[in-house]
């Protein structure tokens, strides 16, 4: 692309990725821009800042060719629906089940999911197997809006699970009858969960025994060990006099230790929008904001996070890792 007037200008139909750089996918990925949040829709464009990551930049709107144009600093994106379309108008998509079990046959009437909203479910009367080197997907029918692997391991009954877009193939076997459902948020985090048997709905939630609030702390920077024990009534937690600093990111732990269940925003990095002084935010199982972390003071060593946002005290060689070295914070492959 070439920028003009301050900004790059492309037509995509469908998610795709952006980067400053070409060469191997390392090296794209390596200087690559993802959403920094959920786009802001209007009547006819969306708009949405960038920060740097590797992810894929779902589309505000599926099926429609889209104009994209792009600040020359990489600071934002704006997405521009073609004459005709409107993002209050725009049609639900279908979705579908697609892997090896169908020959990864595109559109199956036998595999499309039931909508209800943006909720869509199918049960497996016969289940999934999943041999080695096989797996399955969802997809709109096309190539266009795929959703695979999208946190580490893969998805286990019972449990919700986040999915990317254009993320690897799933290999989890699902049992016989078991109910699929699949939870689309353009634009945002979409969600996956299996409940086994047909159960289908929520699986329900167990209030935790305790919750600790870790993140960009004054008292400490993403450390589980100094995470702040919240008080207790029933099933709400509370916590006060928390001095966030940084980029203000933050997340909740049921124990102090990365290894044990924690709960943070349905969108990664969503922006808390106060209204009077109270503010809400959606969370849900198993989800990092490891991108927050960007306020350790300059003498402190350099910290290394996997791609799931666990910290590792010995990095491997060859492998890629989130590093926060004085403060900033890039991908890194560890020598």
């Amino acid at each position: 692309m070439t920028s003009e007037n301050g900004e790059y200008s492309f037509e995509a139909t469908g998610g795709f990725k952006i980067s400053i750089a070409q060469g191997t996918w390392d090296d794209f990925n390596g200087a690559a821009y993802q959403l920094a949040g959920a786009w802001d829709k209007g009547t006819t464009t969306a708009t949405s800042t960038l920060r740097q990551g590797d992810g894929n930049i779902t589309t505000p709107m599926s099926n429609v060719k889209i104009k994209y144009t792009v600040k020359d600093d990489m600071s934002a994106i704006t997405a521009t629906l073609p004459a005709g379309y409107s993002f209050g108008e725009a049609p639900a998509p279908d979705f579908y089940l697609i892997g090896n079990f169908n020959n990864w046959t595109l559109a199956d009437a036998a595999c499309k999911m039931t909508p209800n909203g943006n909720v869509y479910t199918i049960t497996v009367a016969d289940g999934i197997t999943v041999a080695a080197g096989e797996g399955w997907k969802i997809n709109n029918g096309t190539w266009d809006l795929d959703f695979g692997q999208g946190e580490e391991g893969m998805p286990v009954a019972g449990t919700l699970y986040n999915l990317a877009s254009g993320g690897a193939d799933m290999t989890t076997s699902v049992a016989a009858g078991s109910t699929i459902t699949f939870t689309y948020n353009e634009g945002g985090v979409s969600t996956l969960l299996i409940s086994s048997n047909g159960g289908g709905g929520d699986t329900p939630v167990d209030t935790p025994a305790q919750l600790y609030v870790v993140g960009s702390l004054a008292t400490s920077m993403w450390e589980p060990a100094t995470a702040v024990l919240m008080n207790k009534d029933g099933n709400v937690f509370t916590a006060t006099d928390i001095e966030l600093v940084g980029e203000a990111n933050f997340n909740f732990l049921t124990a102090q230790s990365w290894d044990e269940p924690r709960y943070g925003g349905l969108v990664d990095n969503e922006d808390v929008t106060f209204d009077g002084d109270v503010a809400m935010v959606t969370i849900v199982p198993g989800t990092n904001a490891i991108e927050a972390v960007e306020a350790v003071a300059a003498e402190a060593p350099a910290q290394y996070f996997n791609l799931q946002g666990i910290r590792v005290l010995a990095p491997e060689a060859g492998q890629l890792y989130i590093v926060n070295r004085a403060g900033k914070v890039s991908k890194e492959i560890a020598r």
